[in-house]
């Protein structure tokens, strides 16, 4: 497991297994959505940049998406470009649907009488 050879050096040495292997499936839970690889580069770039830190799992997951974003951002930019803007509604088509629907919740409205004072 890349997560617990990793993080081995963090853990108190008195530190019960139960309590460890609560930690480690936390982070399990986390990262199970990402490949090894992306996930042990991940974990070799803190400790590269940060080598006195213990990260978190918010941490890694931090670089996984950046590094994600780097590689994918040519893709997201083009599919966002196809992609056809809504012009909305015109003046005419809303003032009818309106009025049709007005038509239909009519009878489904009671009106209150007004209160005299």
């Amino acid at each position: 497991m890349i997560v617990d050879i990793e993080l081995d050096g963090y853990f108190r040495p008195d530190m019960g297994e139960g309590r460890r292997s609560m930690i480690l499936a936390r982070w399990c839970d986390e990262l199970e959505d990402w490949p090894v690889d992306a996930i042990r580069a991940a974990m070799a770039k803190w400790c590269r940049d940060f080598p006195r830190i213990r990260p978190n799992y918010g941490d890694i997951l931090g670089l996984l998406r950046a590094a994600w974003g780097e590689r994918n951002a040519h893709k997201v930019r083009e599919a966002l470009s196809k992609v056809e803007q809504h012009k909305g509604m015109s003046r005419e088509d809303h003032e009818r649907i309106s009025a049709e629907m007005a038509d239909k919740l009519a009878s489904f409205v009671n009106r209150v009488p007004k209160v005299q004072e």
